[in-house]
């Protein structure tokens, strides 16, 4: 049967309570979510230094984990995985000692260590209570990873190529047949991806070209052992984590998010981020089969999930559930806050009404970080230059906010043209995109021209080295942001295109222009005239901070 589309809207709207998601802000003060039990019923909080709590679905609680001063994974069981201080812990000249604390439990049961080793963690659990981490040499030499077996009440180091260079077991499947960690290359001294099936290490290789290379660190198993992700993919086209078949060995890279930190059992729906925790703005994404990889953000907004629009999601996605329909990460809400999140709904498949004729919902943006988030490290899609500060993308604790005059439409970055006092300045953002073939394309986007005063500054806009839009600097100041929107349907072929924003000021006067969320839709979006600030600030206030 073909639905019209209003039958099928009307069946949509029908369903859409059973359907929608769901975002969920998590309590615990200073929370970092790390991984989910497989069955999503459970997930493990951690609160640096004082352990954290247990997330519980059934009742929407989060209990309070005492005892440990780490808290890492967790099972179908709800058992988390940690450790407890000793003589005042490792970080007070005591040690840490393995512990689980299982659901229920008053205190958390230490684990014994391996021998001839001292001050370890746990950072994984399988649901027999078999567990894998991180344990250190006597002489603090070097770490070692290791596994306890439940069944055998027995603890061993676990077999590396390398066993004299660091290593650690960071993720046990649910029947604890699979580990996932990591064992440094004695010649590069980077981690190196391991993979454990039945205790015996192997070690992924990535093929590009005729050469071979180790993959990155092994960050999580799936729950049933199928898959394994984890970071840093040697890729020649830019930063990248990767995805292993446990069973076929084939090895498949994820673009643009070169941190993995979960998988679901299908396979089909990894999360991840951006860059390293203390390197901000380090972005939530998530990584699918159908779409690629994507901001966090951006997905929600696509499932029609609301998220609240202060949140600058300054963290990373850490963990999901087996069927992959749940996900939590955690944010930078302060300089100093940090708050964990829940969003249900991830995988909720499009209504079967559009098997059967009807096309559904428009594909989605073809560029990638329309934010530029994960590209303010120099990694991502988005290329930039600039002739006084090397690149135009900021974030306010790189950039300053020019006294108010500049700054992001939505997250923590955005492209910034000029800010340049007595100097010239020309710089460039651009990314190559393939835009779909067929119907009307725009590209969209935000501008804000926050500082004027008199200069020749004009951003340009091109296709392929060829112009199709240019802003040249207003008599006053925008007091924010407005969108802007070009018809580049001559270019909708399905084939590549570079799209470019080039900004221009020859005479050493500063100007502002701020630039964000960056998109190419079917649509043309209602445009609204700038509503002009009062006064244009100082110059003084208004250039860009040095790098």
């Amino acid at each position: 049967m073909r639905l019209t589309p209003y039958a099928a809207a009307i069946t949509l709207i029908a369903c859409a309570s059973a359907q929608a998601g769901e975002f969920i802000p998590l309590q615990t003060e200073l929370g970092q979510a790390t991984k989910f039990s497989q069955n999503g019923e459970y997930l493990s909080i951690f609160v640096n230094g004082s352990g954290g709590a247990r997330w519980i679905r059934a009742t929407g609680a989060e209990e309070p984990i005492s005892g440990l001063n780490s808290l890492n994974g967790i099972n179908n069981l709800g058992t988390v995985s940690g450790s407890v201080p000793v003589g005042g812990g490792a970080d007070n000249g005591g040690t840490d000692v393995p512990a689980l604390s299982a659901l229920g439990a008053t205190a958390p049961t230490e684990m014994p260590l391996p021998a001839d080793t001292q001050n370890a963690d746990v950072y994984d659990v399988s649901d027999d209570g078999s567990a894998v981490g991180l344990t250190w040499a006597t002489d603090w030499s070097v770490a070692r990873a290791y596994y306890f077996s439940a069944s055998q009440n027995a603890i061993a180091v676990l077999p590396v190529d390398d066993p004299d260079e660091g290593s650690r077991g960071n993720s046990i499947s649910a029947d604890g047949s699979v580990i996932a960690g990591w064992n440094d290359d004695p010649t590069t001294g980077f981690r190196r991806g391991v993979v454990w099936i039945g205790l015996v290490p192997t070690y992924p290789t990535a093929t590009i070209g005729a050469d071979t290379y180790n993959v990155g660190e092994a960050s999580a198993v799936s729950g049933n052992g199928q898959w394994v992700v984890g970071s840093n993919y040697p890729s020649d086209t830019g930063a990248a984590s990767w995805r292993l078949n446990v069973q076929t060995g084939e090895l498949t890279e994820i673009p643009v998010m070169p941190f993995a930190f979960g998988i679901s059992d299908d396979g089909k729906t990894v999360v991840g981020a951006s860059g390293f925790f203390d390197v901000p703005p380090r972005a939530a994404y998530i990584w699918t089969e159908e779409g690629g990889s994507q901001l966090l953000t951006d997905y929600m907004t696509a499932k029609g999930i609301e998220y609240p629009s202060d949140w600058g999601f300054e963290g990373g996605l850490t963990a999901i559930s087996g069927d992959g329909d749940t996900v939590a990460g955690w944010t930078r809400v302060s300089p100093n806050g940090l708050q964990s999140f829940i969003v249900t709904g991830i995988s909720a498949p499009a209504d079967s009404i559009f098997k059967d004729g009807f096309d559904g919902a428009p594909p989605l943006n073809p560029v990638l970080d329309s934010g530029f988030e994960q590209s303010l490290g120099g990694s991502g899609p988005w290329a930039s230059t600039s002739t006084n500060f090397g690149v135009a993308l900021c974030s306010i604790s790189m950039c300053g906010d020019g006294g108010g005059s500049a700054g992001a439409h939505s997250g923590s970055a955005w492209a910034w043209f000029g800010g340049a006092e007595e100097a010239a300045e020309e710089s460039t953002v651009s990314q190559s995109v393939t835009i779909p073939a067929g119907g009307p394309q725009y590209l969209n986007f935000w501008l804000w021209i926050g500082a004027v005063n008199g200069s020749d500054s004009v951003l340009t806009v091109s296709v392929d080295g060829t112009e199709v839009a240019s802003y040249p600097e207003p008599p006053e100041a925008e007091a924010g942001y407005t969108q802007r929107s070009v018809d580049i349907s001559a270019y909708a072929d399905g084939a590549a295109h570079t799209i470019e924003f080039r900004y221009s000021e020859t005479a050493g006067i500063m100007s502002n222009y701020s630039l964000d969320d960056v998109t190419i839709d079917a649509t043309q979006p209602t445009l609204r005239a700038p509503v002009r600030a009062s006064k244009t600030p100082d110059a003084a206030t208004a250039t860009r901070k040095r790098h």
